[in-house]
């Protein structure tokens, strides 16, 4: 598999904790805003597909990993991260980008899009959970029992050790290798389980893939949500993959983004200032 090049820089957030970020690859400019916990380089054999017509922009997030911990350890919240999304996105300058949000960092992306000054070229949202789950809270008590055990943060690693590839767990646990790593994890994931995503955004054509695995309730309310946002550009796709690691095959995800970035027009701005926000929000 080829080696992509591989850029490491800094980058402030709105709040000044300084966010450690990557530049994986060559090409036009995809954002990709990973789930708390996923080290950037679990996604370096998609880069390396990509590698001449894509470049990932990628970062380890506040409190995990290299990243600072904030000043202000209640800067958890989705709106924080969403602010360091839109921080890392700026590094584009100019240039068209697109926004790939795995998993709960939909959420997150949710957030960001509702800054109309926030614009990516394209946008999509693989296995995201859109519509409040009961298995949310369940997951959530078992991630507290696990941070309140001695050397919680080690059990946390394993748990997002589960989901990527062998050779990547490493960088994960590198994201926990102190106890504020947990700390940031469960700050972050209570965040995601008390936010209400709004579909109430129209910057760019929207994708939802969901892999054959996903569950009904993740479909569902995936469905909703489309509907929700009345934009007849929106598309929902399949992503084969009977477990989570396996969302991303390289070769097959790389078809799929080439399509994805062509399709469609981007929205123009006086278009965008034009469109009436969806009330409320959805949940």
């Amino acid at each position: 598999m080829p080696v992509p090049r591989v850029e490491r820089f800094d980058k402030s957030s709105r709040d000044g904790t300084l966010l450690k970020c990557c530049r994986i690859g060559v090409g036009s400019p995809l954002v990709v805003a990973n789930p708390i916990g996923i080290h950037p380089d679990a996604w370096m054999p998609v880069a390396a597909e990509l590698d001449g017509q894509f470049c990932l922009l990628l970062w380890e997030g506040r409190g995990l990993g290299s990243s600072a911990y904030p000043v202000n350890p209640a800067a958890m919240e989705v709106t924080d991260h969403a602010a360091d999304l839109r921080a890392v996105a700026s590094t584009c300058g100019s240039s068209p980008f697109g926004l790939i949000a795995f998993c709960s960092a939909a959420l997150v992306a949710c957030e960001a899009l509702q800054d109309r000054a926030f614009a990516p070229h394209r946008v999509m949202f693989i296995s995201a959970p859109l519509a409040q789950r009961p298995q949310d809270q369940v997951i959530l008590r078992f991630l507290k029992r696990v941070a309140s055990e001695k050397n919680g943060w080690r059990g946390m690693a394993e748990i997002c050790q589960a989901f990527v590839p062998d050779e990547f767990r490493s960088g994960v646990a590198a994201m926990f290798e102190q106890k504020r790593g947990a700390d940031a994890f469960m700050r972050t994931i209570e965040s995601y389980v008390r936010y209400r995503p709004s579909p109430a955004f129209s910057t760019a054509p929207l994708w939802l893939a969901l892999a054959e695995s996903d569950d009904a309730a993740t479909r569902t309310g995936n469905e909703i949500f489309l509907k929700a946002r009345r934009d007849p550009r929106d598309r929902m796709v399949t992503l084969p993959g009977k477990r989570y690691a396996s969302l991303v095959r390289p070769a097959e995800f790389a078809r799929m983004l080439a399509e994805w970035w062509q399709e469609g027009v981007t929205v123009p701005p006086d278009v965008l200032q034009s469109v009436q926000k969806i009330g409320g929000h959805f949940g």
